[in-house]
């Protein structure tokens, strides 16, 4: 529950500083495991160089889950998943 809080915090932190939008969208589903997507109509990533949201991504070696860049732009998309159970 803590990661996840994080996790979240991080996340939209980047879009109130970096992305410039006006909207955002987070849907959380649950289905053998926690599944996070967050959505923006930001101006995304420049390039991805496979190095972004590492502070997301340091979150995660501390429970079972990864984070995926769905969408780098137009809109922006990140899913962050995390297995049932959430310990590493």
């Amino acid at each position: 529950q803590s990661s996840l809080t994080m996790i979240l915090q991080e996340l939209t932190t980047n879009i109130v500083k970096h992305a410039q939008a006006n909207h955002c969208q987070i849907s959380l589903t649950h289905s053998e495991g926690l599944k996070v997507r967050v959505e923006d109509d930001g101006i995304g990533f420049a390039k991805l160089t496979g190095h972004e949201l590492h502070s997301v991504r340091e979150r995660l070696h501390l429970v079972k889950g990864e984070v995926v860049i769905l969408s780098s732009q137009h809109p922006t998309v990140i899913e962050v998943t995390l297995e049932e159970g959430g310990k590493a």
